[in-house]
């Protein structure tokens, strides 16, 4: 609590951590599914008997925003006020303890590959990183790291990724999310290469990934790819189409052309209404249930926004799928538009 006790003793801000966020409150499983139920025990005691009791007038300032995996679904803006979360915030609807248990410990984003390795570090304490120096790496460099078989993490727009990338390549865009989708497609433990749309972008994509337990980068590609095609290397573009949801309709009318919808958000998200037959593989399953796809059949990736099935859907045409699609917009566009909307 937060109080300027130069006008008052009364506290106007509260600093909330893990506990209450903006429309959601932190998860119990983080620690282990078998604390989950006991701990999801202590979220509603703390909710209802520390949190519900202050003022409506008070600021909340959680520790986690939009995008993080630490709640269900965490809203975008920056702070709250209690008042507003009292009649919005799901977390602190009227429930008994029992109910808040059942509540709390359903639905829950899948935890991230890395989740171990991150509680791991915590308790030990970070590697210390020191002064992130740049550590370009010519194409020669790169293609011995490459032969050893390092990773490659493309953090390039999707626009750049699209019009030509180094096959194989793993594709997550710099931005908000990466930290959130790394550990889903990649070892932590693996010495990763990356390509980068800005060099100046190096230091601060070094850290984003530590902060996940990702300590291991060797470098990023300094060339060009025109350098690198210029070598007689191998470059592709083309693997994923996007498309409009009105045109997933229409494929899905032709029965010669239809695709298997695969779903890649999260089991809570797909029951609260999916594209009608769609499968539920959640991006961070995906690449360990690719072989229950077939790669010669199309496939359609959705996701909430289209910003997820794409790094889905590079993640197929990387395996060597023949047909995927990326539907612009996901779900979002699919139901504004109008479309059918299945719930199971």
């Amino acid at each position: 609590m937060v109080a300027d006790k130069t006008r008052t003793e009364t506290a106007w801000m509260a600093l909330t951590g893990d506990t209450l966020f903006v429309g959601d409150a932190g998860r119990p499983d983080l620690v282990g599914l078998e604390a989950a139920r006991d701990l999801a025990g202590h979220m509603h005691d703390t909710l209802n008997n520390e949190y519900l009791t202050l003022p409506d007038g008070t600021l909340i300032l959680p520790g986690h925003g939009a995008g993080s995996l630490c709640g269900k679904s965490i809203g975008s803006v920056r702070m709250t006020t209690l008042g507003f979360e009292r009649g919005s915030n799901p977390a602190l609807q009227p429930r008994t303890r029992d109910e808040y248990i059942d509540f709390a410990v359903s639905g829950l984003p899948e935890q991230p590959g890395n989740h171990k390795r991150i509680k791991a570090i915590n308790r030990r304490g970070p590697r210390p990183l020191g002064v992130i120096k740049p550590r370009p790496l010519s194409t020669q460099q790169a293609i011995n790291e490459f032969q050893r078989g390092r990773p490659w993490l493309d953090t390039r727009t999707k626009a750049e990724y699209k019009q030509s990338h180094i096959p194989g390549a793993t594709h997550l865009p710099f931005d908000e999310q990466l930290s959130n989708r790394v550990g889903h497609v990649l070892h932590p433990d693996a010495l990763i290469v990356i390509q980068l749309s800005d060099p100046a972008d190096y230091e601060r994509l070094v850290y984003s990934l530590a902060r996940v337990g990702f300590e291991n980068v060797v470098g990023y590609l300094a060339d060009s790819l025109a350098t690198w095609e210029a070598l007689g290397l191998p470059v592709t573009a083309g693997d994923v189409r996007d498309i409009e949801p009105g045109e997933l309709r229409d494929l899905l009318a032709r029965e010669s052309e239809r695709p298997l919808v695969v779903d890649v958000r999260e089991a809570w998200e797909y029951a609260s209404g999916h594209v009608p037959g769609a499968k539920l593989i959640s991006l961070g399953e995906l690449g360990r249930r690719v072989s229950e796809l077939d790669p010669h059949q199309p496939v359609a990736v959705i996701c909430a926004s289209g910003s997820c099935s794409q790094s889905a859907a590079a993640l197929l045409g990387q395996k060597g799928f023949e047909t995927v699609y990326n539907i612009l917009g996901g779900m979002y566009s699919w139901a504004g538009s109008g479309l059918p909307v299945e719930r199971n």
